[in-house]
């Protein structure tokens, strides 16, 4: 069995991977901000489906509020109820924290 010979002036294992040359710095940078660009996009959009599972249970447990009459099971109910808008809160800050961290100062705000 016969292999390919590398390209005149090139030899196998030289940093290229499958024979293609390393990208150009601006390539590089162009696939580093579509990268950037899609992590923060994925990221907004879990956060945003965590934030509305979140507000749903919340919303849950405020109808069964309405329902109980022993005050003692009420009161951990609100205390849920708290802990869960906080936790809704942090994670929006944390969200926009990242947002503001990694964008350029040029850029406009969403």
């Amino acid at each position: 069995m016969t292999y390919p010979s590398p390209a005149p002036g090139r030899a196998y294992g030289s940093g290229d991977v499958a024979g293609r040359a390393p990208p150009a710095p601006e390539a590089a940078e162009a696939l580093a901000r579509q990268l950037s660009s899609d992590a923060q996009r994925i990221a907004r959009d879990l956060a945003d489906q965590i934030t509305r599972r979140l507000f749903g249970i919340g919303l849950e447990l405020n109808g069964a509020l309405a329902r109980i009459q022993d005050p003692c099971a009420g009161q951990g109910v609100q205390a849920a109820l708290t802990a869960l808008d906080d936790t809704i809160a942090d994670l929006r800050r944390a969200v926009f924290d990242l947002r503001t961290a990694s964008r350029p100062p040029e850029a406009p705000d969403r």
